[in-house]
C-alpha cells in the first residue's frame, strides 16, 4: 500500500511538472505567433504599397506556380509530352475533318434539305464509335500494347483520310457518311486505349495522374478543339476542301511519329486471379466484349459518380443539336458560311 501511494504521489507530481513546461511552451508559442502576425502584417502593407507601384501580386505568383507545375510536367516526362503532343493532333485534325465534310454536304446538297442530311452527319459522327468503343475497344486495350494500338489506328486513319477525295469526286453524301462511319469505328478502337495508357505515362502516380488528366482536358477539348475548327475554315475558305483531307492525312502520320518516339512499356496490367484466369482462357473475343461491357455498366451504378456518365451522355444530344443550329447560323450570318460556322465551332 505504501509504495502505490508513493508512484501515485510521483505520478501526480510528474503530471504537474509536464503540465507546466507545456503552459510555458503555449506561452512561447504565442507570443512567437503572435509577433510573426504582426511582422506579416507590416510585410503584407508594405506589399500592398508596392502593388500600387506595379509589382506582383500573390494572385499572380499563385499562377505562376500553377503554370510552372504544368510545364515542368511536360519538360521532365518525354513519354507524356509525346503522347500529350500526338492526343491534340489527333483532336485538332478531327474537327478540320468535321468542317470539310460539313462543306461537302452544303456545296452538293444546296439548300433543300440541307439541315437533315448534315443532322444524319452528326448522328453517324456520335453513334458509330460508340458501339466499338464500348467493347472491342476496352477489350482491345485491355489485351495488347496500348502504344502499339494507337500508332496502328493512326496509320490506318491516315490512309481514310485520303478516301475522302472519293464522294469528293462523285460528289456523293452516302460517301461522306461511310468515310465518316470508317473514322468513328477507328476513334471507338482508339479512345479506350488513349485514356488507358495516360496513367502509365506519368508512372502511375496519383498526384501527377492529376496533373496530367486536368492538362489534357483543358487542352485537348478545351483548346484544340476550336483551334481545329478555325484551321478547317480557314484552309477550306483559302484552298478548298481538298486540302483538308491531305491536312488530316499528314496530321494522323504525325501523331504516329510522337506516339512512336514514346519509350515506355504500356501493356496492360496483368490479373492475379488464378479462378479468373482459368475460367476466361478459352473465352471468345465477342464474349469478352460483352462481358466486360455489363462489368462496367455494373461497376458504374455501384459507384457514386455513376450518374454522372448519364449526365455527360444527356448533354451530349444537346451538342448534337446544337452542331445542327450552327450551320444554320453561319448561313444566316453575312460573309463566307464555312469560315462563319468554324468560328462559330
Amino acid at each position: 500500500r505504501e509504495d502505490l501511494k508513493r508512484c501515485l504521489m510521483e505520478s501526480a507530481t510528474s503530471r504537474d511538472t509536464i503540465t507546466s513546461n507545456a503552459n510555458d511552451d503555449d506561452d512561447s508559442q504565442f507570443t512567437n505567433e503572435m509577433h510573426n502576425k504582426s511582422t506579416g502584417d507590416v510585410e503584407k502593407g508594405t506589399g500592398d504599397d508596392d502593388d500600387d507601384d506595379g509589382t506582383t501580386t500573390g494572385d499572380d505568383q499563385e499562377d505562376d506556380v500553377t503554370l510552372r507545375i504544368y510545364w515542368d510536367l511536360l519538360r521532365n516526362n518525354a513519354d507524356f509530352r509525346n503522347y500529350f503532343i500526338s492526343a491534340n493532333i489527333t483532336t485538332a485534325s478531327e474537327f478540320v475533318t468535321l468542317i470539310a465534310n460539313i462543306t461537302m454536304i452544303e456545296d452538293f446538297q444546296g439548300d433543300d434539305k440541307q439541315s437533315l442530311y448534315i443532322s444524319a452527319l452528326i448522328i453517324v459522327k456520335m453513334s458509330m464509335g460508340i458501339f466499338t468503343s464500348i467493347g472491342l475497344g476496352g477489350a482491345l486495350a485491355d489485351t495488347r500494347d496500348r502504344r502499339n494500338i494507337m500508332i496502328w489506328i493512326n496509320m490506318i486513319t491516315c490512309g481514310i483520310a485520303l478516301l475522302n477525295f472519293i464522294p469528293l469526286y462523285y460528289e456523293s453524301i452516302p460517301g461522306v457518311y461511310g468515310v465518316v462511319a470508317l473514322y468513328q469505328i477507328l476513334y471507338g478502337l482508339y479512345n479506350p486505349a488513349s485514356a488507358a495508357i495516360l496513367p502509365k505515362t506519368v508512372n502511375g502516380d496519383p498526384g501527377e495522374i492529376r496533373k496530367a488528366t486536368v492538362l489534357m482536358m483543358t487542352t485537348t477539348m478545351g483548346a484544340m478543339a476550336p483551334l481545329g475548327s478555325a484551321i478547317g475554315g480557314i484552309i477550306v475558305t483559302n484552298y478548298g476542301v481538298s486540302a483538308c483531307f491531305v491536312f488530316d492525312s499528314v496530321s494522323f502520320l504525325l501523331s504516329a511519329l510522337f506516339l512512336y518516339m514514346m519509350k515506355g512499356v504500356y501493356l496492360p496490367d496483368k490479373r492475379n486471379d488464378v479462378k479468373t484466369v482459368e475460367g476466361r482462357a478459352s473465352e471468345s473475343k465477342f464474349a469478352k466484349s460483352c462481358r466486360m461491357t455489363r462489368e462496367g455498366i455494373t461497376y458504374t451504378r455501384k459507384e457514386f459518380w455513376g450518374g454522372l456518365i448519364f449526365l455527360r451522355s444527356s448533354i451530349g444530344f444537346q451538342f448534337g443539336a446544337m452542331d445542327v443550329l450552327m450551320v444554320s447560323l453561319s448561313e444566316s450570318i453575312p460573309g463566307n458560311s464555312t469560315m462563319n460556322l468554324s468560328w462559330l465551332y
